[in-house]
Order: structure tokens, then sequence, then C-alpha cells
């Protein structure tokens, strides 16, 4: 059997559409993925509601046993799936989804804001720069992003403080020294 009906939608769709289920004759559930997603949300949170205390000691404990077998493993995941714990940081770091962070790299013409560089395949990518005076931290309202920078210039800009008036007198000494070559 290649197709199913879904008992929710009522549309033929391919078995992959279909989580397994082993109790059922045929192995498959009657309802298709995208109709039971929802339900088994609802499910998983109410569960994290009654078994939480219990599911983060377990990982606690898991963790303390054996934390390099727990931090090799999440390298392992993140090195497998790098756009989406990148999704994950610019969303919960920056309230930036993967669509905005590429216009912005497309407005900028995939070069640093400050320096002009441009990315190179296979190169980190640019960084998000924010006003750390409206949120100090690493989170930030979203409202305050700047642009994207290299690294070069991010930690520039932290080391003068974020402040034009040390960059300018930093500026100031480079002319006054010139190069020396």
């Amino acid at each position: 059997m290649t197709k199913r009906l879904c008992r929710q939608c009522h549309v033929w769709k391919p078995v992959t559409e279909f989580h397994r289920r082993a109790d059922r004759g045929d192995g498959i559930l009657r309802t298709c993925r995208s109709c039971t997603a929802p339900a088994r949300k609802v499910r998983a949170a109410r569960h994290y509601v009654k078994h939480g205390a219990a599911i983060r000691a377990r990982v606690r404990r898991r963790y303390h046993e054996n934390p390099t077998l727990v931090l090799d493993r999440e390298k392992e995941i993140r090195k497998a799936n790098p756009d989406r714990f990148r999704g994950y940081e610019l969303k919960s770091h920056y309230k930036l989804t993967n669509e905005d962070y590429a216009q912005k790299l497309q407005a900028q013409k995939g070069r640093c804001a400050v320096c002009g560089d441009s990315v190179a395949a296979g190169d980190k990518p640019l960084e998000v720069d924010h006003d750390h005076s409206c949120c100090p931290g690493l989170r930030t309202c979203g409202d305050c992003l700047r642009g994207l920078v290299c690294g070069r210039c991010n930690r520039a800009m932290g080391l003068l403080r974020d402040n034009p008036a040390i960059a300018g007198a930093l500026a100031k000494y480079l002319r006054k020294w010139g190069a020396r070559t």
C-alpha cells in the first residue's frame, strides 16, 4: 500500500506521511502527521508540565555521570545540523529568523557593515551587531539591531565599548603615528 486516506483531513497521502504504530494491524496510524502534530504538541506540553522536574533531574544526572559523552554528542548534533542551531541562536539571541538574516546579508551585499570585507564560502558567518546600551546582555529586544559585521569589527567595537569618542581618538592616534613598514 503506497497511499492511505487520512481519517481527519480526508486526503489521500503517501504512507510516509503517517506515523508508525506497532499495535495497528498494518503498523500505520490512521491520521497523517500534519493532523496529529497539534495534538502531539499539546500532549508533550502536558507531559512536561507534569513530569518536568523529573525530566530535568534525569538530564542533569546523565550529564554529571558522563559530561564528556553528553558534550561530544551535542557537538555531533550541532555539526550535523548547523542551520537548525544557527536559526535557534538567531531567534533566541536577536529575535531574527534565518530569512531575516539572509535579507540583511543580501542588503549588505554579503559584506561587513564596517570594513566592507566579504564573507567567503566556508568562512564564519557575519555576526549580528546590536546596541549594547539598549540591551547589555547576550539577548536583545530585537529593536536595537544595527547590522551584520565580521568578527574582527565586532570585537573591536566591543573593546572600544561602542564609544565613537574612543574610536575617534584611536583613529587620530593611528594617523599620528602612521603605518610603519
